[in-house]
């Protein structure tokens, strides 16, 4: 695989990750009398900063305590302005230099950034976010599941 599909590959696993969040976060957010905000509309696009209050909401309800990774992520605006970031290009624009009618460029201009130091907070993104999703299932599980 070429380094050049790396940057298109991550926003996609950041997308997926926060969708996972909010999935498996609404039905624990049932059960604690709160219903979700987020509609199906929210996940029909690929705006990432439409996710951010419905990731906020699930964070507010698991322990978040042991997930932070200090000095990158060590609050939820951490996360949101990494998030902010990436979703102000557009979504197909790492994926197609020019969009698919070959009309206009999707990258900005002069646009230069390190690939490695994209991959490397995206890294630690992703694997907060692993950890949260991972954190909000466990948490749906105890809750809704009898001990045995």
């Amino acid at each position: 695989m070429s380094r050049d599909n790396y940057p298109f590959l991550y926003r996609q696993a950041l997308e997926l990750y926060l969708k996972t969040v909010i999935v498996w976060g609404q039905p624990l957010q049932y059960l604690r009398g709160r219903p979700p905000k987020q509609g199906e509309q929210t996940f029909k696009g690929h705006n990432l900063a439409k996710l951010l209050p419905g990731v906020k909401e699930i964070f507010g309800l698991i322990d978040c305590s042991s997930i932070w990774s200090a000095p990158t992520f060590q609050s939820f605006a951490d996360i949101g302005r990494v998030v902010q970031a990436v979703n102000e290009l557009p979504h197909d624009a790492f994926r197609y230099p020019i969009d698919r009618a070959g009309s206009r460029e999707l990258l900005p201009c002069g646009l230069c950034f390190s690939v490695l130091v994209f991959a490397e907070k995206l890294d630690g993104l992703l694997d907060l976010l692993d950890a949260a999703a991972t954190r909000t299932w466990d948490t749906l599980q105890r809750e809704t599941i009898p001990p045995s």
